[in-house]
C-alpha cells in the first residue's frame, strides 16, 4: 500500500486500481502486490493453508478463490488481493503461518520480487 500512497502525492487524479496499473505498465514501475495470512477472528493468532487453488506461475483475479486456509474455528477459501501472475508462493501446503505474515507475492512475469522476499524470510 506504500505505492498508492506514493502515487496519489505523484499523481492525485488517479484513485483507481486499474488507473495505476495502466500507468505502472507504461512506466515500468513495480507494483507486486504482497499476500498475507489474514485473520479471521478476534483471537486468531495462526493459520494453515490447506492447498493453493492458483499455482505458482497461473495467472490470477481479483476477488476469485486464491487459497483455502485453516483456523482453529474454521475452514475458508480466501480470494486474490490483486488480479496478476502468482510469482512466489512463500508458504507452502500444510504450512502454519502466523498472521499478517507474507504468504506469496502476485505481479507481473520478470518483476523484482527479491525486496518482498527478503520481507518474508525476516
Amino acid at each position: 500500500k506504500i505505492f498508492a500512497d506514493v502515487w496519489d502525492a505523484d499523481a492525485p487524479e488517479i484513485k483507481s486500481r486499474g488507473a495505476r496499473v495502466q500507468r505502472a505498465k507504461k512506466e515500468r514501475i513495480n507494483m507486486a502486490e504482497k499476500v498475507i495470512m489474514p485473520k479471521q477472528g478476534l483471537q486468531m493468532t495462526e493459520g494453515t493453508i490447506l492447498s493453493w487453488i492458483v499455482k505458482e506461475g497461473e495467472k490470477c483475479e481479483e476477488g476469485k478463490p486464491l487459497f483455502e486456509m485453516e483456523t482453529d474455528k474454521l475452514t475458508i477459501t480466501m480470494d486474490a488481493p490483486a488480479t496478476g501472475t502468482l510469482l512466489k508462493i512463500v508458504h507452502g501446503e500444510g504450512d502454519e503461518v502466523p498472521i499478517t505474515h507474507i504468504i506469496a507475492v502476485i505481479g507481473e512475469p520478470g518483476e523484482d520480487i527479491s525486496a518482498i522476499l527478503a520481507e518474508a524470510a525476516a
